[in-house]
């Protein structure tokens, strides 16, 4: 943003007492309330100028229109700078999506206020609640102890890519948050072998992974439906074992256990450690 090389950039700003409060401070408030996901809506910047170290500078800064590429923004009722590069740095780090809020059963709410008298409230409002697929839905799979979410299936035919390329993209879209990412062999016009790309998702998280497999993949074309996903109730606990702990999941049918698996990943690094 300054046009020069990093080294020679200084940081006036950032490492002010206030910044380091205010990362330090989400990010301990989202572990001491158990947060393990979260999502905002899209992000009043504010309008006008500010005053900064550097000088005179518009609303939204420069540091952070370039924090927010690919967030939806908006500036609306007030010539104050409503977001902060510190505060778009902390959201697009801790955000999964930007938009509606995705369905949940709300647990609490608060609101936190700004300082300045604005023409809208200057509040920032945070809900807390269990996220949809957590939560039976219907009083029928109540009593045969299922569970149902809602979710999206997003598919990619995809023909001319390196198939070196597709690990790359699946542990990606994996890290992101699609709750399933698998490939199909299929056969394309002019016979070509071809791979189809589905990724399973949480509604509220279309637009991110539509861009990402636009960004990382030769597809030009996508498809998306939605999908009822059904699961059963799942537990995992540890193990103690001669060789360590591992965590093992439960899958319960009507109240009773009709699946136990142990971890792979864990099974496979104590394997590696005692040799067998």
């Amino acid at each position: 943003m300054h046009g020069v090389a990093i080294e020679a950039v200084v940081f006036h700003e950032v490492g002010a007492l206030d910044a380091i409060v205010d990362v330090v401070g989400a990010v301990s408030g989202l572990q001491c309330l158990g947060i393990e996901a979260v999502y905002a809506s899209p992000l009043n910047v504010g309008g006008g100028f500010a005053r900064s170290a550097h000088g005179v500078i518009p609303v939204p800064g420069p540091a952070t229109l370039e924090l927010l590429k690919g967030v939806p923004v908006y500036s609306r009722g007030a010539e104050k700078e409503l977001l902060t590069p510190t505060g778009a740095a902390i959201l697009t780090t801790c955000c999964r999506s930007f938009g509606e809020m995705p369905t949940l059963r709300v647990e609490t709410s608060g609101y936190g206020a700004g300082s300045h008298d604005l023409d809208i409230p200057n509040l920032l409002g945070l809900t807390i609640g269990k996220a949809e697929a957590t939560v039976k839905v219907s009083s029928t799979d109540d009593a045969r102890g299922y569970r149902q979410a809602p979710a999206l299936m997003m598919e990619a035919n995809i023909d001319d890519m390196n198939p070196e390329f597709y690990d790359y993209v699946m542990t990606g879209l994996l890290e992101a948050g699609a709750m399933d990412v698998f490939l199909q062999n299929i056969q394309m016009k002019k016979g070509r072998p071809a791979v189809t790309l589905c990724v399973l998702m949480r509604p509220e998280d279309e637009e991110k992974f539509r861009r990402q497999i636009f960004a990382e993949t030769t597809t030009l074309g996508l498809r998306v439906y939605p999908v009822t996903k059904h699961m059963l109730p799942q537990q995992i606990i540890t193990v103690a074992t001669d060789l360590g702990n591992a965590h093992v999941k439960i899958g319960r049918l009507e109240g009773k256990i009709s699946n136990v698996a142990p971890e792979y990943d864990q099974c496979r690094r104590l394997a590696r450690e005692h040799q067998l």
